[in-house]
C-alpha cells in the first residue's frame, strides 16, 4: 500500500511539473512527436509501397503466353505446364479468326487498280468466357465495356491502325464480319456474315497482343449454333495458352521450364526485362523509406539526449533539494521516469493520429499497358506497436541520462551551483 501511494505520488510531482512548465512540456512533446511520427509514418509508407507493388507486380508481370500458329496444343503438354513448381494456374482458350469484309475493295496490281467484288481480311480472335474461352478476368479496357451478348466485339488498339484503311476499326465504329477458324484443317469461314459494333478497347498488352477481337461466347454460341460453336470453340482444341505464374521472381524459372517442354511450332513468350525490372523496383524501393525511417529515429533519440540534458541543468537544483530531503537517487529516477513517461505517451498518442492521417494524403499512381493503379499508403500496425515500445524506452533513456548527470555533479556540486 505505501508503495502504491509512494507511485501515485511521484505521478502528481510529475504532472504538476509538466503543467507548471507548459512551454517547456511542449517543446519536449513536439520533439517526442517529431521523431516518433517520422519512425511510424516513413517505415509505413515503405512497407505499404513494397508490399502493394508486391502485389502489383505479381498481377502485372506474371504471365507467359504459348501459342503455335493456330496448331492445337497438346493436353498433356498443358497438364506438363500445370505441374510446374510455381505455375498459379493455365488458362487454354482457343483463338479462330474474324474476318473483316469489304465490298468494291480496290487494290492495285502491277501498276493498275483492281476493284475486288469481295475481300475478307482476317485477325485473331477469341470469345470471352466458356469452357475454352479467354480468361473474363484478364481482359482489361482502357475504354469502353466489355462485349454482352449482342453482335458487339473488344479490339486491340492497333487495329485502329489496320490495313487495308477501309477496315475502320473504332469504339462506336460497325463492320461487316464473319467468322473462321484457325484451329481446323482448312482455313474456312463459317456461320452466316453480319455487322458488329466496337464497344470496348482493349488496355494494351504485349503478351495477349496476338488476340485482336473478343467476342462474348454466349452471343457467339446463339450466332453459330452449338454444331458449329463446338467446331469453332470446342473442347481440347486450345491453340493458345496462358499461364500465370506466382510471383516476379518466378517468371524466368519457369519460362525456361516450358520452352523445354514445347517443340516448334509452339514458343513460349514473356516480358522478361518487365519482371526484372519491376522486383528490382520493389525490393530497392521500400528499404529506401525504412532507412530514412531508421535515420529519423537516430535524430530523435540525439534530440532527446540533448533534452535530457537541458533538463538535467535547468532542474538540477530541485534534485538537490529532494535530496537533502532524505530521497534516494533511485527515487529520482523514478520521478524522472515517470516525467518523461507522460510526456512520451503523450507524443506516442500524437503522433499515431498524425501517421493514420497523414498516410492518407501518400499516394503514388503507376501506369502499366494503360492501366492505372494507385497506391495508398497506410499506418504499419507494427511500426504503430514499435512507437509506443520506443516511447517507453525514450523515457527511461532520458531519465537515466538526467540521473547519470547529476551523479556526476554529486550533492555538493549540485547545492554550490545554487
Amino acid at each position: 500500500m505505501e508503495i502504491n501511494l509512494r507511485k501515485r505520488k511521484l505521478v502528481k510531482l510529475s504532472l504538476k511539473r509538466i503543467v507548471r512548465e507548459t512551454g517547456w512540456s511542449l517543446v519536449i512533446i513536439g520533439v517526442l512527436t517529431s521523431g516518433l511520427t517520422a519512425w511510424i509514418l516513413i517505415p509505413s509508407i515503405g512497407s505499404t509501397l513494397g508490399s502493394n507493388l508486391t502485389s502489383y507486380a505479381n498481377g502485372v508481370a506474371t504471365f507467359i503466353s504459348v501459342e503455335g500458329s493456330g496448331s492445337v496444343i497438346p493436353p498433356a503438354t498443358i497438364s506438363k505446364i500445370s505441374s510446374i513448381q510455381g505455375v498459379q494456374a493455365v488458362y487454354p482458350f482457343v483463338v479462330n479468326a474474324t474476318y473483316f469484309v469489304v465490298h468494291n475493295f480496290t487494290t492495285t496490281l502491277g501498276g493498275q487498280e483492281h476493284v475486288v467484288p469481295l475481300a475478307r481480311f482476317g485477325v485473331p480472335s477469341a470469345v470471352v468466357g466458356g469452357p475454352n474461352g479467354f480468361p473474363p478476368d484478364l481482359l482489361a479496357l482502357s475504354a469502353g465495356r466489355s462485349p454482352g451478348n449482342e453482335p458487339v466485339f473488344a479490339f486491340e488498339p492497333y487495329l485502329k491502325n489496320a490495313n487495308p484503311p477501309q477496315i475502320d476499326v473504332s469504339l462506336g465504329g460497325t463492320n461487316e464480319v464473319v467468322i473462321g477458324c484457325l484451329s481446323c484443317a482448312n482455313i474456312t469461314t463459317t456461320g452466316s456474315y453480319f455487322n458488329a459494333t466496337a464497344v470496348g478497347e482493349v488496355a494494351v498488352n504485349p503478351l495477349f497482343s496476338d488476340v485482336a477481337l473478343f467476342w462474348n461466347s454466349t452471343f457467339m454460341m446463339n450466332h453459330l449454333g452449338p454444331q458449329l460453336y463446338q467446331q469453332e470453340w470446342g473442347s481440347n482444341r486450345s491453340n493458345y495458352l496462358i499461364v500465370k505464374v506466382d510471383s516476379v521472381a518466378d517468371v524466368s524459372r519457369v519460362g525456361n521450364t516450358i520452352s523445354r517442354l514445347l517443340s516448334p511450332p509452339f514458343q513460349a513468350s514473356y516480358d522478361q526485362v518487365f519482371a526484372q525490372d519491376t522486383q528490382s523496383f520493389v525490393t530497392q524501393t521500400a528499404p529506401l523509406y525504412e532507412i530514412i525511417g531508421l535515420i529519423s529515429l537516430v535524430a530523435v533519440i540525439a534530440i532527446t539526449f540533448l533534452v535530457s540534458q537541458l533538463v538535467a541543468s535547468k532542474r538540477s537544483w530541485e534534485a538537490g533539494m529532494l535530496l537533502t530531503q532524505g530521497w534516494r537517487w533511485r527515487e529520482l529516477f523514478t520521478l524522472y521516469s515517470y516525467y518523461f513517461l507522460i510526456l512520451s505517451l503523450v507524443s506516442f498518442a500524437l503522433a499515431s493520429l498524425i501517421s493514420v492521417v497523414a498516410s492518407h494524403f501518400f499516394t503514388s499512381t503507376y501506369y502499366i499497358f494503360a492501366e492505372k493503379v494507385t497506391v495508398t499508403a497506410a499506418a504499419d500496425p507494427f511500426y504503430v506497436g514499435t512507437g509506443l515500445l520506443l516511447a517507453a524506452l525514450m523515457s527511461f533513456f532520458a531519465s537515466w541520462t538526467v540521473l547519470r548527470r547529476l551523479k556526476r555533479m554529486g550533492l555538493d556540486g549540485i547545492l554550490r551551483a545554487y
